[in-house]
């Protein structure tokens, strides 16, 4: 039996959406579950990250409806939940129309529908329905580290003369090809690209892939906010994630915006990378203050498919010996 999931989420197809709220949720076999379940019943997932693994569901070759997916936030407290799966939550009864929120009616970008489903009380993550703390160990003795457990090299690339990581973050990507990248785009003021290996230190860790490419202040500080609250950094519960003193960093952060004349959309990395370009000296300061407030220390994020890690603190990076002079890169794309 599951009992910790207190809202989950339905999905259906954007044109069913007006009977489902008249009639409420019956369980069915339904033209979707029918691909991996065989008893009738009210489908679900328990957190927004099980959503997320099963995006198979959506290609073009398995979605079976003609409109477009569409999400219900399904109350499920007092509800005999089921999951015989880790992966899925099963209600055997007719769920009834007033428990259900409509996250996202047939919009590609559920970005806001993630938001929404987590300020009803949703869960990012089922790792919190363990009952133990919310930390999961990204790093031994400070440093990143590899899944055997060794420490993790990195690479980092700039060019000969240039003054060594300097900048709001540093980065360093897992593969020596990108970093080989930016050797090139740094050689081009005509010195020496250099590939820099390194180790970094970082005890709390910012998904910055969960944010979209595009996004406001809110969204920004929402999503520190949110994984800040998972990792019981801010004494909170994930469905309570803005403080009071968070939501003041916003505001404040989106009026120097307006100084700089910048916004409302920024690109994720627009918050990290030269942020004083948008929000000024005093905004970066603040930013820096946002990530320090909700726990966190670096930044994660995939690019061209490869992990990287970026740090906050110059004094994270540890430089190792020899750096090398990369290769002509074929196909270099910035």
């Amino acid at each position: 039996m599951y009992t910790t999931a207190k809202i989950c989420i339905h999905v259906t197809s954007a044109g069913a959406i007006e009977s489902i709220l008249k009639e409420g949720l019956q369980p069915r076999i339904g033209p979707l579950s029918e691909q991996i379940e065989a008893a009738e019943a009210v489908y679900m997932f328990p957190s927004w990250d099980k959503l997320e693994d099963a995006n198979w569901l959506f290609d073009e070759e398995t979605w079976p409806y003609d409109s477009e997916p569409a999400l219900l936030a399904v109350d499920t407290r007092g509800l005999v939940l089921y999951s015989p799966q880790p992966y899925e939550v099963i209600v055997e009864n007719l769920i009834e129309p007033s428990r259900l929120t409509v996250l996202a009616p047939g919009e590609s970008n559920w970005h806001h529908a993630r938001k929404r489903f987590i300020e009803l009380g949703g869960l990012a993550s089922s790792a919190m329905n363990s009952g133990s703390s919310f930390q999961r160990p990204q790093s031994e003795g400070g440093l990143l580290r590899n899944d055997n457990g060794m420490p993790l090299v990195l690479f980092h690339g700039t060019s000969v003369g240039r003054p060594p990581f300097r900048g709001f973050t540093t980065w360093a990507s897992t593969v020596p090809e990108l970093a080989t990248q930016y050797a090139e785009l740094r050689g081009l003021d005509g010195s020496r690209p250099l590939v820099v290996p390194l180790m970094m230190k970082a005890e709390s860790t910012f998904d910055a892939n969960r944010l979209t490419e595009c996004l406001t202040v809110e969204d920004f500080v929402q999503e520190l906010a949110i994984q800040g609250a998972e990792r019981g950094s801010l004494g909170t519960s994930p469905g309570e994630t803005l403080t009071s003193d968070l939501q003041s960093m916003a505001l404040d952060l989106r009026r120097l915006a307006r100084v700089e004349e910048s916004g409302p959309h920024y690109s994720r990395h627009n918050f990290w990378h030269e942020p004083e370009s948008f929000f000024g000296k005093e905004g970066a300061l603040l930013i820096r203050e946002i990530f320090s407030r909700c726990g966190f220390d670096s930044i994660s994020m995939h690019e061209q498919g490869l992990l990287t890690y970026g740090v906050l603190n110059a004094n994270q990076v540890l430089s190792l010996s020899p750096a090398s002079v990369p290769k002509k890169s074929a196909g270099m794309t910035m």
